[in-house]
């Protein structure tokens, strides 16, 4: 036995010659990661590196304890272990799983700096692969303490995996954390407070991580460290941009209560009705990644020789088509619900690409401000189909974006929420997200407002909006 610890069973201090080391990929104070190659069967994989002789004695039995458990863990989205080993007595090597696609945090700024904010259907399939790693975790007393975003990393395919176990705890029955340990900006108001916490440490990290999916911004920030403890403890955060539903902004809300008895558990969250169907599909997808399950089979090809389509359309078909270029002569007039135009937008899902791209077709339209009008967002969730949410799946699909400018000798920037009604095209409503204003002050002294940026339905081109 070395002075460290005895390396695992059946390792040796010769296992990184398996390897051949491509780059660094990252530092940090007691060690580093490295990109490497297994030279037999040429698969990626990054080994972390911790230097033991640097570290105090607490530290190197959390950096032991950090081995063992990533070597107890095996689920799809957890960053696998493949091997460890301690090298020539003072060196931890651990050997994870390559995440091609990099960690969350940086994809995040990316589509910030791009103003693309994420679909419902992105942030939900990553919030059920996070949520049903976290509850593997729970079921058995882990405690990550340290959740967020640039610990969360993405495969080639769109999976995330959580990652980075340095700071892990196994829970006794009903036991409690009480060290400070932790990235500020995640830390919980009972932490903060010098409390002990539990598991829902865990459930509050998750919730500023939902956040920052769909914000593209962290959920607290500040300019020194007291201001970002009274954020937290106040649970102080701007609100979330519109276009998501009322299930996921009250989901954020919950998980992050400053009460953690407040807070579900993730078994609890797991319960959420507006989610089961995103957890069915992602455990399946688990299975598969797993090897438990084979890969869906692709669509048969449409063979064109058996496909002969009607040579008119049927009479009922031309008879509607007339009714609805009927209807579409007369407008229904701003805020009036009882045309049939204004009555089927309300009431039913969103029409196809097809039937938008004929509507977007037509003159241009005019827009103005409609209170209570159903979001684009809304209506096409409705009316996705599972060919809509595999391209989603596979292309990371977003839709309308917005973020901060900052351009020179403007008065003052700021977001203002708005809708938008296409009085042009049949009396259609649609709602936007959000519009970057800008405030200037005239020779009078009033302050006029000019929108600077505006991202609406890709199908509809406004000419103008009247802000709220």
């Amino acid at each position: 036995m070395d002075k460290y610890g005895p390396p695992p069973p059946g390792s040796a201090s010769s296992n990184m010659e398996k390897y051949e080391v491509k780059e660094q990929v990252g530092k940090g104070s007691f060690g580093s990661a490295f990109l490497v190659i297994h030279k037999e069967t040429k698969q990626r994989y990054v080994v972390k590196k911790v230097r033991l002789a640097r570290q105090t004695e607490n530290q190197r039995k959390a950096s032991h304890r950090e081995m063992e458990l990533v070597q107890a863990l095996s689920h799809p989205y957890i960053v696998e272990c493949h091997d460890a080993w301690v090298e020539r007595g003072h060196t931890i090597c651990v050997v994870y799983g390559y995440c091609e696609a990099g960690d969350l945090s940086t994809y995040l700024q990316r589509k910030h700096k791009n103003k693309q904010l994420l679909s419902e259907a992105q942030v939900q399939k990553w919030y059920a692969q996070l949520l049903l790693g976290i509850e593997y975790l729970h079921s058995r007393n882990i405690l990550h303490r340290d959740l967020k975003s640039s610990n969360v990393f993405l495969t080639s395919s769109g999976d995330v995996r959580i990652g980075d176990f340095g700071l892990a705890k196994v829970l006794g029955e009903g036991d409690l954390a009480r060290s400070m340990v932790g990235t500020p900006n995640y830390m919980c108001p009972e932490l903060l407070s010098e409390k002990p916490y539990g598991l829902k440490s865990d459930i509050w990290a998750l919730g500023c991580i939902l956040y920052e999916m769909t914000a593209l911004r962290p959920a607290f920030t500040a300019f020194n460290m007291q201001g970002l403890v009274q954020k937290i403890k106040k649970v102080q955060i701007s609100p979330l941009p519109s276009g998501y539903s009322k299930e996921w902004n009250e989901t954020i809300k919950a998980l992050l209560r400053r009460l953690p008895e407040e807070r579900p558990s993730a078994q609890e969250l797991t319960e959420a009705r507006f989610l089961q169907k995103a957890l069915r599909e992602n455990r399946e997808h688990a299975k598969v990644l797993l090897g438990e399950l084979s890969p869906p089979d692709p669509p048969e090809p449409l063979d064109p020789e058996s496909f002969s389509p009607p040579a008119q359309l049927p009479r009922k078909s031309l008879d509607e088509g007339k009714a609805g270029a009927k209807q579409k002569k007369a407008a229904p007039k701003p805020g009036d619900k009882s045309h049939p135009l204004a009555q089927q937008l309300y009431s039913s899902p969103r029409k196809p690409d097809a039937a938008r791209s004929s509507a977007a077709s037509s003159s241009k339209p005019r827009a103005s401000t409609q209170r209570g009008a159903k979001s684009a967002h809304e209506s096409e969730m409705e009316g996705t189909t599972a060919v809509d949410q595999a391209e989603d799946d596979m292309e990371f699909e977003e839709f309308a974006a917005c973020g901060d400018r900052k351009s020179e000798g403007l008065s003052e920037a700021m977001h203002v929420d708005v809708d938008m009604r296409v009085d042009a095209d049949g009396g259609r409503h649609v709602a936007l997200g959000r519009v970057d204003v800008t405030l200037r002050v005239d020779a009078n002294g009033s302050r006029q407002a000019t929108p600077e940026y505006v991202d609406v339905d890709k199908h509809v081109d406004a000419d103008w909006v009247m802000l709220r």
